[in-house]
């Protein structure tokens, strides 16, 4: 659903509501209005009746902004295709620093791991093999191992002749933002800052086609890619 279609069907469905309500408020307005003094005029009963239409029409902006907000950079649950990817600053172990926003205008590909973790074992080779592949296209490799033994994540990382980039994630600030569930996981981010892919588990050389597929055809987008 697009973000347009969201606001104009919470719009409608307020406007209804409020129509329902103005509705019942005038005819009990109608039936009360003769027991009333005369010095309540008209335009105090319409001032009466304003008001809670005012309230509902601002609670109702509220409900549709929040929800526009979450359809764009997620729900703080769930990291949605097409939203925004968060942003992050981190350190490698050699003390460069890194922010995402620096690999704006390439596709980023972006891993977590774990030394204790099989399926990353078993995908290293593969990661290996897409960092030198594309290292020097319009493509950025960024790993992250969320080890609390720093000195385990270097041994595993010496012990496959890794090349490709990683920084530690002990504390997982960067996992958190990305909800990681498990590990590995990888996620594809387009030159444009939208997350385009998400893959959940131990990945392969197979998905260089939709590589080439990102890096070329989706270069240049205004928007979130499909």
């Amino acid at each position: 659903m697009s973000e347009f279609k969201l606001i104009s069907e919470a719009g409608g469905s307020l406007y209804r509501q409020v129509g329902i309500f103005t509705g019942k408020f005038r005819g009990r307005d109608e039936r009360l209005l003769g027991g009333i003094p005369r010095i309540v005029g008209r335009s105090t009963i319409d001032r009466m009746r304003l008001k809670p239409i005012l309230f509902f029409l601002a609670v109702g902006g509220l409900a549709v902004y929040v929800a526009a907000h979450q359809y764009q950079n997620g729900d703080g649950g769930v990291i949605r295709i097409g939203q925004m990817a968060p942003d992050f600053t981190v350190h490698s172990v050699d003390g460069k620093t890194a922010n995402l926003s620096d690999y704006r205008g390439k596709l980023v590909f972006l891993n977590f791991w774990a030394s204790w973790c099989e399926p990353c074992a078993s995908e290293m080779p593969d990661l290996e093999v897409l960092n030198k592949t594309y290292k020097n296209r319009n493509f950025q490799m960024l790993t992250f191992s969320v080890d609390t033994d720093q000195d385990a994540a270097i041994k595993f990382y010496k012990k496959f002749n890794l090349t490709m980039p990683w920084f530690p994630d002990p504390g997982q600030q960067v996992a958190g933002k990305y909800k990681v569930s498990g590990f590995p996981e990888t996620f594809l981010i387009d030159q444009n800052g939208h997350i385009v892919k998400h893959y959940i588990g131990a990945i392969n050389t197979q998905i260089m086609a939709q590589l080439d597929t990102y890096i070329g055809e989706h270069r240049g987008s205004d928007g979130p890619t499909e």
